[in-house]
């Protein structure tokens, strides 16, 4: 799994696109904002959150807790689609972690508190 991170706009789904043709054969995981099918369970919530934010292209509704559930659920619905591929040891390239996402809305939940150093022990 390779994860392509940044804010939006920096060229992530660009990037994305010019490694894919030098791997074999990857699976490509659309950035969440720019999946247009009808069927698509995270466009749907994407394009609900878009109008509840009123055009913010971070799509700051000003309800981060339900913003939070619902980006976390299209992230679920990508793990869902992608986790048979990734056992088979088939390549899969994203725009953005579900880490980015966790780590993006934890900032818009707390936006007041200091991150901390991890206490976890290092390599």
């Amino acid at each position: 799994m390779v994860s392509f991170e940044g804010i939006s706009g920096t060229g992530k789904s660009h990037l994305t696109r010019l490694i894919a043709p030098r791997l074999d054969a990857p699976l490509l995981v659309k950035e969440f904002s720019s999946r247009h099918t009808r069927a698509d369970l995270g466009s749907r919530i994407i394009s609900a959150l878009a109008a509840a934010a009123d055009g913010d292209r971070f799509l700051r509704s000003g309800y981060p807790a339900s913003e939070t559930l619902l980006l976390l659920a299209v992230q679920l619905h990508t793990w869902e689609t992608i986790r048979a591929p990734l056992h088979t040891g088939r390549t899969v390239l994203e725009g953005r972690s579900l880490h980015s996402v966790v780590v993006y809305q934890a900032a818009a939940l707390h936006p007041a508190t200091t991150p901390r150093p991890s206490s976890r022990p290092g390599p």
